[in-house]
C-alpha cells in the first residue's frame, strides 16, 4: 500500500490557495496514480478541472455582447402568432394607463416623502420638557409609580407560585396513578 501523506499535506494548502505552481503540478501527478483511494476521487476531479490545459477562452468582448443582447431583449417582446405558427418580434409600448399609473405613483411617493420630512423636522426641534418643576414632587411621583409596579410584580409572582403548586399537585397525582 502506498503512502498518500503528501497528498494530505498538499490538498489543504491547495484549497487555501497557498500552493506554488510546482506543488500544484506535484499534486496533480500524485492524484493521477492508478491506486488512488476513493476518498481522493472528488479532490482529483476538482484539481484536474482547475488545471485543465485546454480550457475554453473567454472572448474579450463577452460582457459587451451580453449587455447588448439583454438590451435588445428588453426592447423586444416575442408574441406567438398562432395562425402562422412562428414568432414575430414586436416593439413593446407602454399603454397610456400604465404611464398614468407610473406618474401618479411617482407623485404620491414624492408627496409622502415631503410629509415624512416635515414631520421629522418638526419633531427635531421638540425637546421633551420636565413635567414637574419641583424636584421633590417628581421624586414623590416616581416613588408612587414604582410602588404600583412593585405591587403588580408581586401579583404576578403570587400567580406563578399558585401555578407551581398546581403543577406539583398534578405531577404527584400522575406519579401516583402510574405507580
Amino acid at each position: 500500500m502506498k503512502d498518500f501523506n503528501e497528498i494530505d499535506i498538499l490538498l489543504p494548502k491547495f484549497y487555501d490557495g497557498n500552493t506554488s505552481l510546482e506543488e500544484e503540478s506535484l499534486l496533480l501527478e500524485l492524484l493521477k496514480d492508478d491506486d488512488l483511494p476513493d476518498k481522493y476521487y472528488t479532490d482529483k476531479m476538482i484539481v484536474e478541472s482547475l488545471n485543465c490545459e485546454d480550457a475554453t477562452e473567454i472572448p474579450i468582448n463577452l460582457k459587451d455582447n451580453i449587455s447588448r443582447n439583454i438590451d435588445e431583449f428588453d426592447e423586444e417582446i416575442y408574441r406567438i402568432d398562432f395562425n402562422k405558427n412562428d414568432s414575430q418580434p414586436i416593439k413593446y409600448k407602454k399603454s397610456k394607463s400604465v404611464k398614468m399609473i407610473f406618474a401618479i405613483s411617482s407623485i404620491a411617493a414624492i408627496f409622502i416623502f415631503i410629509i415624512s420630512l416635515s414631520f421629522y423636522i418638526r419633531n427635531l426641534n421638540n425637546t421633551p420638557k420636565d413635567t414637574f418643576s419641583d424636584p421633590q414632587m417628581a421624586y414623590v411621583e416616581t416613588e408612587r409609580i414604582l410602588k404600583i409596579v412593585g405591587e403588580n410584580l408581586n401579583k404576578g409572582n403570587l400567580a406563578i407560585k399558585e401555578a407551581n403548586n398546581q403543577i406539583t399537585k398534578t405531577k404527584s397525582t400522575i406519579e401516583n396513578v402510574f405507580k
